[in-house]
């Protein structure tokens, strides 16, 4: 059994990077909760389903992998496995990916509310957030209970492992901890401190990015710094949940949209844009404040390119023949980007 000792606490300071806007691939979703990236195939779930896209397709088609849980939550892949953890139902189920349709089969009933889930070897590790404790489940064992791992820590959620040690957050109380998975007798470390419900964690080589849900942010910290030092990556989100990498793209998932961004293009590299769209709602055509001529190409609540064009300063946009709903623009310039919303009446 692991202690909950703490004994190092680092400082945070704030200083803010700003990157090129994030492009949206599916809209219009209702309460999206988790992100998980395996290959080429990304997966995400709202609080019933769990959907899929290929993100190398430049307009994606979603897929239902399966429908009708209750709130799925934390994914991981091991062996064609896909485990999730039922935060409603307090069960961790698998799901055998080489099937098209496939059924859950039970994991392990331990806790009230699995969250955040993470593989390790051949260990599962999940977070149970209502009662603070992180459990580890023994993927070779053949039982349906789970072994009380870490705890309390109220609120914990978030969990990743780099290098041999699991970083796991207290969304609740803004902390970041993390514990080495090779010494039986480790204790927890708090690291961090002072981050806003820090949510979803994954490392970008030394970084560590997390979603802050109630600032609507997307930071990043050097764990193997002293002291840590805390960065804004993305702001004015709409309560980001979780995030995922594949190379230097980012995948952001809002409450009701999944978005990616390049990370390697700054704005700082770039000319800044800029504009205003009006109407909004529109109802036959939008009009842009730009001082240049920009190339556009508006996006539909699935990531689907509707209609492209180039518009000149004074110029109008005919959206007359769009459907009713919510819409994306991306206007790009001589060597930058920015998207906005719109709606369609």
């Amino acid at each position: 059994m692991k202690k909950n000792y703490i004994f190092t606490l680092l400082f945070l300071f704030n200083i803010t990077v700003f990157y090129a806007q994030l492009t949206p691939l599916v809209d219009g979703l209702i309460d999206a909760n988790r992100l998980h990236l395996e290959g080429d195939t990304l997966y995400f779930t709202d609080n019933e389903s769990i959907f899929y896209i290929d993100i190398n397709e430049e307009n994606p088609t979603v897929t239902t992998l399966i429908s009708g849980l209750a709130n799925p939550a934390g994914m991981a892949v091991k062996d064609d496995f896909m485990y999730v953890a039922l935060f409603d139902s307090a069960q961790v189920v698998k799901l055998n990916l080489t099937q098209t349709n496939p059924s859950p089969i039970l994991v392990t009933t331990s806790g009230d509310s699995p969250n955040m889930l993470e593989i390790y070897g051949n260990d599962l590790y999940y977070t149970n957030n209502a009662i603070g404790i992180i459990y580890k489940y023994d993927l070779t064992g053949g039982s349906n209970s789970a072994d009380f791992f870490l705890g309390p820590y109220p609120g914990v959620i978030g969990l990743d492992v780099k290098d041999d040690v699991l970083y796991f957050t207290q969304s609740t109380l803004g902390r970041m901890h993390k514990i080495s998975l090779l010494d039986p007798d480790a204790e927890a470390e708090e690291i961090l401190t002072g981050i806003n419900w820090p949510i979803g964690i994954e490392f970008k080589d030394n970084d560590l990015y997390m979603a802050s849900l109630t600032t609507g942010k997307i930071v990043k910290a050097n764990a193997l710094e002293n002291p840590i030092v805390v960065e804004d990556v993305l702001t004015s989100l709409n309560l980001p949940r979780d995030i995922t990498f594949d190379g230097d793209v980012m995948y952001v998932l809002e409450d009701d949209v999944l978005s990616k961004i390049d990370l390697s293009l700054s704005v700082d590299e770039f000319s800044n844009i800029d504009f205003k769209i009006f109407p909004n709602p529109a109802t036959n055509y939008l009009k842009l404040t730009n001082k240049d001529k920009l190339d556009y190409t508006i996006y539909d609540s699935r990531g689907r390119t509707i209609k492209s064009g180039t518009v000149f300063p004074n110029d109008q946009i005919d959206v007359s023949s769009l459907s009713q709903g919510h819409y994306h623009i991306k206007c790009i310039g001589k060597s930058s980007s920015i998207v906005k919303k719109f709606i369609k009446q």
